[in-house]
């Protein structure tokens, strides 16, 4: 059975299931059915006629600058400010209901997806150089430079591709090709994901309002 809880002025607040042996509701509630929103007020075994009053109590209200909810815990009218009215993300207060403000729509809808598409650039770059320590990483324009200057001249100083060299027991021409096609190979795979995400974000400036879908459709 459903009670209808009422505060200490006799006015609704809530509906609470209770379970009693006599079917007595507990205090302050009654078990007559309340149909109104407008509320009336309980006199204990009557619904008084007059001294309505307007019960939110456990809606929620919506702050008509920020859109932000406000849980209702009072009697009365929602409170200035605040509409009943559920905004969506991008919706601005008219003074009478929420209209979506369709540019700031797009616009922030475009941002979402330029960091998705950075995100995925940073990945694709990540499993290039997965394999490699970030230490080693910062070698790379050195060991490039060095193999380039003495593959074209081989007077050209090359201290750290001597130690690589040594280290890894590795003939010192074989590794400076090695180095020289690895810096092609990553300069390939950089160009080509630099590329696509510099069309990626050449399109999604060029997104309007009313074009939602076909934002939606870049990927990297």
């Amino acid at each position: 059975m459903k009670a209808y809880e009422l505060d200490t002025n006799g006015y609704y607040i809530s509906d609470i299931p209770f379970f009693d042996q006599d079917n007595t509701p507990p205090f302050y509630t009654t078990v007559e059915m309340v149909e109104s929103f407008y509320k009336p007020r309980f006199d204990g075994t009557n619904w008084v006629e007059g001294d309505v009053r307007e019960n939110h109590i456990g809606t929620v209200a919506y702050n008509t600058a920020t859109r932000e909810p406000k849980f209702i815990y009072t009697l009365g009218p929602i409170p200035a400010g605040y509409t009943s009215q559920i905004p969506s993300e991008f919706d601005e207060w008219d003074g009478i209901r929420w209209i979506t403000n369709n540019a700031l729509r797009i616009e922030t809808l475009k941002q979402r997806k330029l960091v998705e598409v950075n995100h995925a650039f940073e990945s694709a770059m990540m499993s290039v150089r997965i394999n490699y320590t970030e230490s080693e990483i910062m070698s790379w324009s050195k060991q490039e430079a060095e193999a380039r200057g003495w593959l074209a001249d081989d007077t050209y100083p090359t201290p750290i591709l001597d130690l690589i060299a040594v280290a890894r027991g590795m003939d010192k021409t074989i590794l400076l090709n090695k180095v020289v096609l690895k810096a092609d190979q990553y300069a390939y795979a950089t160009g080509v994901a630099i590329g696509r995400r510099q069309q990626l974000e050449d399109q999604i400036a060029l997104i309007t309002v009313g074009q939602e879908s076909e934002l939606e459709q870049i990927n990297f």
